[in-house]
């Protein structure tokens, strides 16, 4: 199988091709790791699991968003072309920065306070976050986002910000309210892709639509393409 490489080193991108004898078991990851523990030991990229429950190995292989350590090689075509996610800037070869992820994380203090949550949760209560606590951090919902910016608080934090501010254990204090608009949550387009691309289904256009509803936020002016949504 015919391999091709988008890397990223020291400012410039460069491709690099290598044919390899694949097994049918192997997953994009398995191929990444081939080539660098027996061609070319200086290839970039995230992994710190095989099972699909971390999120770190996420890359572009023939323009579909997903998880390497679960997609198997053979089931993308014939040949692959590898290369890191959108809208995250590339450090270097398959490796982007998460920085700005976590930038508007703290902007928006996204993380439990533990004087707002009080009693057991049971799992008949958490049915209703139960999704979004399966989020895997891999920042796919991002990388496939049309409004990915620094302004706009994007999916991956709003869905956390979603399974926080709708804990059962909370009771009715909205602690979000400000801070999702602060975010601007009024930018989504609601072109579902953060949904449909997401490796474990926990469905982000889902939790910002319902923060909107919730809060009673406005769609921008402008950027209404809700006709996109599934």
């Amino acid at each position: 199988m015919k391999i091709l490489i988008k890397r990223y080193v020291e400012g410039k991108y460069r491709d690099e091709v290598y044919e390899l004898d694949i097994k049918e078991n192997w997953t994009v990851l398995d191929v990444l790791n081939y080539i660098k523990e027996n061609i070319d030991e200086s290839l970039s990229y995230r992994v710190m699991c095989r099972s699909s429950v971390c999120g770190t190995c996420a890359v572009k292989v023939n323009g579909r968003h997903v998880l390497a350590c679960k997609e198997k090689a053979t089931s993308l075509g014939n040949s692959l072309i590898i290369e890191h996610v959108d809208n995250l800037k590339p450090i270097r070869d398959l490796v982007v920065d998460h920085n700005p992820v976590e930038r508007n994380l703290r902007r928006g203090g996204v993380w439990f306070n533990e004087k707002y949550y009080k009693g057991p949760l049971c799992k008949e209560k958490l049915n209703k976050v139960e999704k979004q606590w399966d989020c895997i951090a891999c920042l796919i919902c991002e990388a496939v986002c049309p409004v990915f910016s620094e302004k706009f608080g994007g999916p991956y934090v709003f869905t956390r910000i979603y399974r926080i501010e709708e804990d059962p254990r909370k009771g009715s204090i909205n602690i979000f309210e400000n801070i999702i608009n602060m975010l601007n949550i009024e930018m989504c387009i609601h072109c579902n892709y953060c949904s449909i691309y997401c490796p474990k289904s926990c469905m982000p256009e889902f939790a910002i639509r319902f923060l909107k509803n919730k809060f009673n936020i406005k769609q921008e002016i402008g950027d209404n393409l809700d006709f996109l949504s599934f």
